[in-house]
């Protein structure tokens, strides 16, 4: 029987898609983990793996990284580990056999300042109505569905990237999201100033999403870090011109996540209670 840890590896991931069907990115993210693991071990023998070995590779990874990363890593060598066992490689799993539970700091997430949100919202469509091109008032127009739909509804940078026109129901006011892992939800959109600018970015901009299909057009087809940098390139735009004090700030914010006060959700004119936020994550 073959023992190369190197090979049982790449056996796995092909299984996770094969088998398991999870998400590509799950399995890019279990490959870096076990890759890493791999990187760190002074042999390419699965036998020689033991609990030792399990608690110094976890205890350099607290070196490296926060306790969640940690975390999410050590959980993908354990369900590895768990893979082999089931399949007959190993005949003892290590992780049976060790506990590294460890405390993960809670941090409050900072919020953004309501005075600036209402200066954004405001900015945005004062710049809109003041377009003196057509080129700065499709890309203002663009801007502004953007950002009220993701205020609107919390949902993930890359979940707006797929949103396809029918997933639109005008009618009752709601939105089918699909989301990671192939799931699917359905969100109600409260704010009729939302449903208004995205009816109206329907009609200027219906014969590029009815070629690209998606609301959020683009001549290729977006992924993560086309998603970022598209949502960055708009954010600057309307900083820079706008709130030019602030962009440093939120662009930071929103590489990973940033908590809004629906009090401001997409319209100055609500007047919603403070106390509920909306969580955009990337």
């Amino acid at each position: 029987m073959n023992s190369s840890i190197s090979k049982h590896i790449t056996n796995y991931l092909v299984f996770c898609q094969s088998n398991k069907r999870l998400d590509p990115k799950t399995i890019k993210a279990y490959k870096i983990d076990l890759k890493q693991f791999y990187a760190d071990l002074i042999t390419d023998n699965i036998e020689d793996i033991t609990p030792d070995t399990l608690k110094k590779h976890i205890a350099n990874l607290h070196h490296m990284y926060k306790p969640k990363t940690v975390k999410r890593k050590k959980a993908s060598l354990k369900a590895f580990m768990t893979y082999l066992d089931e399949i007959d490689i190993i005949t003892n799993n290590p992780f049976t056999k060790i506990h590294t539970r460890f405390r993960e700091p809670i941090q409050l997430p900072k919020t953004i300042p309501l005075s600036t949100i209402e200066k954004l919202l405001s900015s945005l469509y004062k710049y809109y109505h003041s377009s003196k091109t057509e080129y700065s008032r499709r890309s203002s127009l663009q801007a502004i569905a953007i950002i009220e739909l993701l205020f609107a509804t919390g949902i993930r940078i890359s979940e707006l990237c797929s949103i396809h026109i029918e997933d639109i129901d005008f009618v009752n006011s709601r939105l089918l999201i699909h989301g990671k892992g192939k799931k699917e939800r359905i969100i109600s959109i409260v704010n009729s100033y939302c449903l208004d600018i995205l009816s109206e970015y329907q009609c200027v901009f219906m014969s590029q999403i009815e070629s690209s299909s998606c609301i959020l057009y683009t001549i290729y087809p977006l992924i993560s870090k086309m998603c970022f940098t598209l949502f960055n390139q708009i954010l600057k735009m309307v900083y820079t011109i706008l709130i030019p004090d602030f962009i440093s700030f939120l662009v930071f914010k929103t590489r990973h996540k940033m908590i809004i006060s629906s009090s401001v959700v997409l319209h100055i004119k609500l007047n919603l209670p403070t106390s509920i936020n909306i969580v955009i994550i990337f």
